[in-house]
């Protein structure tokens, strides 16, 4: 999404007339985007944490629509659990979706967890019965009847700055420690 808005194309189908196909992911999409470009050519937001190693949600993105992340990749199992790591109820009907709960990915592209952090890696990749090993991904979702995903931000106070990762609190943690510091906070400005 970084990449689209930088290239400023007010047409991209005829700014770009051999493109057909674009392929988002990294960082939230916002429906702007999605709409200029989702109206010009097919566009396709893809869902992929590195603990993941590969895309294992994404869907098509349509102008005038709700920006989603999609449905999950085969054999990826994408699940919506609440803070005891229980199902929540989907959506029973178009467009109201289901409750709100952390998104969690099962299947074979999951990292082995985190080298050197065991405490990180059991927190981050429970094992749940009759599911198996998950990754928590820290992402609040709504899961549509379809089965559609929207994401809805995070949990904690991590941000996305041009695909990477940036952990707000650590960045606090650090700057507390400087003399004559007393309070510290952190945020994203556009």
């Amino acid at each position: 999404p970084t990449l689209l808005r930088a290239m400023d194309l007010a047409e991209p189908r005829r700014e770009l007339p051999r493109l057909r196909l674009c392929y988002v992911g990294g960082e939230p999409l916002t429906a702007d985007l999605a709409d200029l470009w989702g109206r010009e050519l097919w566009l396709e937001n893809g869902y992929g944490p590195t603990e993941c190693t590969v895309t294992v949600v994404r869907g098509r993105v349509r102008p005038g629509r709700p920006v989603t992340i999609g449905w999950p990749v085969p054999p990826h199992r994408a699940l919506v659990l609440d803070e005891r790591l229980l199902p929540v109820p989907d959506g029973t009907r178009e467009p109201p979706a289901g409750e709100v709960g952390e998104l969690c990915i099962a299947g074979p592209g999951l990292a082995r967890g985190y080298h050197g952090q065991p405490e990180l890696t059991a927190a981050r990749f429970p094992e749940l019965p009759g599911i198996g090993r998950v990754y928590r991904t820290g992402d609040l979702v709504v899961r549509a009847a379809d089965g559609e995903l929207t994401c809805l931000g995070r949990i904690d106070a991590q941000v996305k700055v041009r695909g990477y990762r940036i952990e707000l609190e650590a960045i606090e943690a650090v700057l507390a420690t400087q003399p004559g510091v007393r309070e510290v906070a952190c945020c994203v400005q556009g």
